[in-house]
């Protein structure tokens, strides 16, 4: 999914997924899908997805600590692939009860 496709997209966290923080970033735990380890960068990025605010607000609150220029094609990658596994979701398209 392109970055243009994301950036008005309310992020948030599927039914069934959990995160555990660790020393070395943390753990997450959706569903079916093998446990996945989140570097520090992917943690961060993954407790702004709370379902409070678009993924272009993300990537402002971003910018302070990253090179614009790595952290869009970055987060669009990291973005797609939680997607693509249903792990996160749109919160302005769904609605969880």
């Amino acid at each position: 999914m392109k970055i243009e496709q994301l950036l008005e997209m309310v992020p948030i966290p599927a039914p069934r997924t959990k995160m555990r923080k660790e020393a070395f970033g943390a753990m997450l735990i959706s569903g079916d899908l093998p446990i996945l380890r989140l570097n520090e960068d992917a943690a961060a990025v993954w407790q702004l997805c709370d379902g409070t605010r678009s993924v272009q607000e993300i990537i402002s609150l971003l910018e302070n600590s990253y090179e614009k220029d790595e952290l869009t094609p970055r987060l669009e990658e990291l973005l797609s692939f939680f997607i693509d596994n249903n792990i996160l979701l749109d919160a302005n398209k769904t609605k969880i009860e």
